[in-house]
């Protein structure tokens, strides 16, 4: 009981940070954006949804996590704010990608500054 305890004042306390939050419902933006295109494109598996968040969400909040509790040993809270504006950035190209594959007129300039070389 007293682990649950704990577990469940870990998850208030790491959901009262602000960009945890805004940033987990960015990532369920992005996922209902990119349920869309799978949809459109004709590619959409229901088994991958599971992979899906576990490839983004899982990673993202483990990333932010580390930094905070790095941030706070070190007593450096840029490194949150850094490392918050380089998981939005990510979660952002991912949207414009999504978008412009649902046909949204998204301008050439925009879309040219999250694309990904592979």
């Amino acid at each position: 009981m007293v682990a649950l305890e704990w577990l469940k004042d870990l998850f208030l306390s790491i959901w009262a940070i602000r960009e945890v939050r805004f940033t987990v419902y960015h990532i369920l933006l992005n996922f209902v954006v990119a349920l869309a295109a799978a949809v459109r494109t004709n590619t959409f598996e229901f088994a991958k949804v599971g992979e899906f968040l576990y490839r983004k969400l899982l990673p993202f909040l483990m990333v932010f996590a580390a930094s905070a509790a790095a941030s706070e040993a070190l007593s450096v809270q840029w490194l949150v704010t850094i490392t918050w504006g380089l998981v939005e950035l990510s979660l952002t190209g991912d949207m414009v990608g999504n978008l412009k594959t649902l046909g949204i007129p998204i301008p050439d300039k925009i879309v040219e500054l999250f694309e990904r070389e592979e």
